[in-house]
């Protein structure tokens, strides 16, 4: 998908539709998309579930409700501003129908059968207004009710967890996915986990959920835990399969709060599967259905530890709105992977971020939060002033001889630098010849900039050591 948006993007269309254009892309290439969209000749009409980008890119939205299209002349925040307002008139407008239908009604049952021009008129004016008055504007919304379990003090400790793939001997063939990786994951926490794409996110849930054996590293899963978990693989159906059975299966009466119990079609209900689709066949549901089924077998089971990678995909905005209010005041615990940086916002009070190499550092805060301290934290490296030219660089202060590992590091060094700096030669040359490859080059300039980054670092310590001498 992100090669056949690079080929679109390569061309500098005029005008662009694009269909859920988010999904399967990396947060980081979200951000690099909507900077690409938003080139000020450009004709735009897309599809997506994605909030945030439809409020940064989008000027106009177009609802299609009850058989009719409604525009809103803004981003999304203010179309469900205006929305909300629009639904108060509508509903306000039809209760005053609903009265005058009424008080129309008893002059229609009063009338004498034979009626003139003018009776007649307003007969039908009043079935005009009966119409208007009775019409149905009653959304279909998921509505999640489901109890959990109560969740003790452990949860999931997880102690130097690594993992990688490939011979840890050849550098071109090894990937670490997370390197002597600590971790107690709390009652009440709810991370998100943020990286690019294939640095090993699902690995990493798979690892914390023991789908995975690690190479080294022990995770221990609390006693009271009822893991949940909403992955991108989705829920294994047989075709020939009804949707109620798929329920049945797994229990017949599902415990909701407060003593509560709602048979397997009530749930259904719920989860918008009509009585009469209950029992069609799975073979029959839309990607979209087979996704909200799916939520619904994993929340049955009462979980108290929420798995969800890429829960947003193939869901609608009101599904991913039940969703969220069901979830943000549950006493649960959730572990999310999500390109939806709304979705991440709302749920999640930390996060994981993976750096590569098996590094896995965290965060305090919302994923937004996270943005603005890494753009404040470019900002001043870029206002930084560069040497004048000639300058010699500032020296550090010595303090003594070095020791023996300093002597060995100032040796490592004087190996690796020339090999780093080979590499950027070649880096820096594949990125000047140019290619159409759209994501070719970005991922050449990401490679680019971690080792340039490292060359800096490197100096700066060549340079500590060097002093010592």
């Amino acid at each position: 998908k992100r090669l056949a948006m690079a080929k679109v993007l390569i061309h500098t269309p005029d005008v662009l539709i694009l269909d859920e254009p988010t999904n399967h892309l990396d947060l980081h290439m979200i951000e690099q998309l909507e900077e690409e969209l938003s080139a000020p000749n450009m004709t735009l009409l897309l599809v997506t579930h994605d909030r945030y980008f439809l409020d940064n890119v989008c000027d106009e939205i177009i609802e299609m409700e009850f058989g009719e299209f409604t525009r809103y002349k803004g981003n999304y925040s203010y179309y469900v501003e205006k929305k909300a307002l629009a639904d108060e008139v509508r509903d306000a407008t039809q209760q005053h129908l609903k009265g005058l239908m009424k008080s129309e009604l008893e002059w229609v049952r009063k009338m004498p059968r034979a009626r003139g021009t003018k009776s007649k008129s307003r007969l039908d004016a009043f079935e005009t207004i009966k119409a208007d008055a009775t019409r149905k504007f009653d959304r279909e919304q998921v509505k999640i009710d489901v109890k959990t379990e109560r969740l003790g003090g452990k949860v999931i400790e997880v102690r130097n967890l690594t993992k990688s793939f490939g011979d840890p001997t050849d550098p071109a063939t090894h990937k670490p996915i997370v390197a002597h990786f600590s971790y107690s994951l709390k009652r009440g926490d709810r991370i998100g986990i943020v990286g690019p794409n294939g640095i090993g996110k699902s690995t990493f849930i798979d690892l914390l959920t023991k789908k995975t054996e690690p190479d080294m590293g022990t995770v221990s899963i609390g006693d009271t835990v009822i893991l949940g978990t909403f992955d991108q693989q989705g829920l294994q159906l047989k075709a020939d399969q009804r949707i109620i059975e798929v329920v049945r299966d797994i229990a017949e009466l599902i415990p909701l709060n407060k003593g509560r119990t709602l048979t397997a079609s009530g749930l259904l209900e719920r989860f918008l599967f009509d009585k009469e689709q209950q029992y069609q066949y799975v073979s029959t549901l839309s990607g979209g259905e087979k996704r909200r089924l799916y939520l619904c077998t994993v929340l049955m089971r009462n979980p108290n530890v929420l798995v969800l990678d890429e829960p947003t995909n193939d869901l609608d905005i009101p599904t991913l709105n039940a969703l969220e209010d069901f979830l943000v005041d549950l006493d649960i615990c959730l572990l999310i992977v999500s390109h939806d940086r709304f979705f991440m916002d709302k749920l999640c009070n930390k996060l994981l971020v993976f750096q590569g190499e098996g590094k896995v550092k965290e965060w305090v805060g919302s994923y937004t939060e996270l943005r603005e301290r890494q753009k404040e934290e470019a900002s001043r490296a870029s206002k930084r002033p560069e040497p004048a030219a000639g300058a010699a660089p500032p020296k550090a202060k010595t303090s003594g001889k070095p020791t023996y590992g300093e002597r060995l590091e100032l040796q490592k060094i004087d190996k690796e630098m020339p090999k780093l700096e080979a590499k950027k030669a070649e880096l820096l040359a594949a990125l000047s010849a140019g290619g159409t490859d759209h994501h070719a080059m970005m991922e050449l300039s990401l490679e680019l900039e971690k080792i340039v980054k490292r060359l800096d670092e490197m100096t700066d310590r060549w340079l500590v050591l060097s002093e010592k001498k």
